[in-house]
């Protein structure tokens, strides 16, 4: 059986307000935390946050806007050229995380098209690189109406001329905090809307795919996003900090360390 190293980790999501962008970078914290390191690449061009938060990392002095994998944080444009996600496979660590934008689910899977998803897929496979897509499970209707459209764009693959142990990873985030100040916290509804999923069910059922979920539950504060602005979890918390806000950012690295674990 093939052994898949790479791992291209990207957050799929067509809600606002999800945390889609967080967990992303709390994800990055927990591999750091973890000792792992990892290449970052930036797909959402209307909003830099993974990209602002990453590319301040630079070590030689060049600005934020300097985009070399070693020191920053590389930008693509899936309008333009969606096979550039794909092409993530080359990078220098086995850990690849892609921010997205917006409606990522409408967006990727629209700029792939039909042939190019097959063919960002084939990539992956031949190159062996896994797909991890985290999905934030948030409410009882735009949750399910998201995990149902990643579905009917995965569902025609053909898998058939991979070697064994490719699979699908989707890592649903049951985001009790949503991680965002403007947000609410999930519904009770959410869970019992994730329990009756048939197409969670579907894909539990399905060898192609492989369902983790992983349970978060950071609110983040307006002072604790402000801490986080330009700036990785570990480095926001070399600053001096309110002890709530420390709190905050401790309880969120420890949701990407959950979510690192799974990786």
């Amino acid at each position: 059986m093939t052994t898949y190293n790479k791992k291209i980790v990207m957050p799929l999501a067509d809600i606002g307000d999800g945390g889609k962008s967080t967990t992303l970078i709390a994800t990055g914290a927990g591999l750091e935390a973890a000792g792992k390191p990892f290449s970052i690449f930036e797909a959402d061009k209307d909003h830099h946050t993974f990209f602002d938060t990453f590319s301040a990392k630079n070590k030689n002095g060049e600005s934020k806007d300097v985009q070399d994998s070693e020191t920053g944080c590389v930008k693509i444009d899936i309008n333009t050229d969606p096979q550039k996600i794909a092409d993530t496979v080359a990078a220098e660590y086995d850990h690849v995380l892609v921010d997205t934008p917006a409606r990522s689910i409408t967006a990727v899977f629209g700029a792939f098209g039909v042939d190019g998803t097959q063919l960002f897929f084939d990539t992956l496979a031949y190159n062996n690189a896994a797909p991890y897509f985290l999905f934030p499970w948030t409410d009882d209707e735009k949750a399910v109406e998201g995990i149902d459209k990643i579905f009917q764009n995965l569902d025609g693959l053909d898998f058939g001329g991979y070697e064994d142990g490719f699979v699908i990873n989707i890592i649903v985030c049951m985001n009790n905090g949503l991680m965002n100040s403007s947000s609410k916290s999930m519904p009770a509804q959410a869970l019992a809307a994730f329990q009756k999923s048939i197409t969670i069910k579907a894909m539990q059922n399905d060898s192609r795919f492989n369902v983790q979920v992983v349970n978060l539950r950071t609110q983040l504060t307006q002072p604790a996003m402000n801490a986080l602005k330009g700036k990785t979890i570990q480095q926001a918390l070399t600053e001096k900090l309110e002890p709530s806000t420390r709190t905050l950012l401790m309880s969120l690295l420890n949701d990407g360390k959950n979510i690192a674990k799974l990786l």
